[in-house]
């Protein structure tokens, strides 16, 4: 099984090329490790991403540099060689994405489901 799932921010505005007769749209993205380094700070890993078609398509219409994206596809790794010296690339083929829940400001005034509260942070599966 090829899966990859992963939640960070785009590190720049993603850039949709056309390809024979679909398109293809490439993006990076920042992922924030789960543990801090020695001098107490966060590291990222950033990771390549392309998408095939429309969903590239609204992921480019969507998405800004800096957006918070969640993704999933498959890991493909491969290499090309340039003026000699052989390049090795790892991807991801995003199959789906979604729009993550934030807590910016403008997303509880401009968001009409949003109700102004605070989220609730207990689990619904607590009692079990």
């Amino acid at each position: 099984m090829n899966k990859f799932i992963a939640s960070g921010r785009l590190t720049g505005d993603a850039t949709t090329t056309k390809v024979n007769d679909t398109t293809v749209t490439r993006f990076g993205i920042a992922v924030r490790r789960d543990y801090k380094n020695k001098s107490g700070s966060y590291d990222s890993d950033f990771i390549n991403c392309e998408a095939w078609g429309a969903k590239g398509e609204t992921i480019a219409k969507y998405f800004k540099k800096g957006d918070p994206i969640e993704i999933e596809g498959a890991w493909q790794s491969g290499s090309y060689e340039k003026d000699g010296v052989k390049h090795y690339t790892n991807t991801c083929r995003v199959a789906a994405f979604c729009f993550p829940m934030t807590a910016r400001k403008e997303a509880t005034t401009s968001n009409p489901y949003t109700t102004g509260q605070p989220p609730v942070t207990a689990s619904p599966f607590a009692a079990f």
